[in-house]
């Protein structure tokens, strides 16, 4: 009875640990997952900033535009016309625009933390 109760004791604390390790690791695994599936997913190298078309397409030199259906980047001022995979959105040196415009996100580059910056 003492051997059963000493076991007890013993493999009760392994068996929740190791049922919160796997709880813990699938929710991980689960949320690592959204962050691939989701438009949001956080870049280090891009600062989303808060804009409505409504308010203007600003340009700059670090100013991009990130299509949210293929996940495409155009430039806010761009040498030649460009535009998205999917053609939602699109820019030239006079202006910038998309057929949806509740699909655009603007962002800014942050070279500082791109440990590979692309030459311009």
């Amino acid at each position: 009875m003492i051997k059963t109760i000493v076991i007890a004791l013993f493999f009760i604390p392994f068996v929740v640990f190791i049922g919160w390790i796997i709880i813990v690791a699938s929710g991980a695994l689960r949320s690592e997952r959204q962050e691939r599936l989701s438009p949001t997913t956080y870049n280090p190298n891009r600062a989303y900033v808060n804009w409505t078309p409504g308010d203007g397409w600003p340009r700059g030199p670090f100013l991009y535009y990130e299509c949210t259906q293929c996940k495409g980047t155009v430039p806010s001022k761009p040498g030649t016309p460009s535009h998205c995979q999917c053609g939602n959105l699109f820019a030239d040196r006079e202006r910038i625009g998309a057929k949806d415009e509740t699909k655009i996100r603007l962002f800014e580059e942050r070279p500082e933390n791109n440990p590979n910056p692309v030459p311009r």
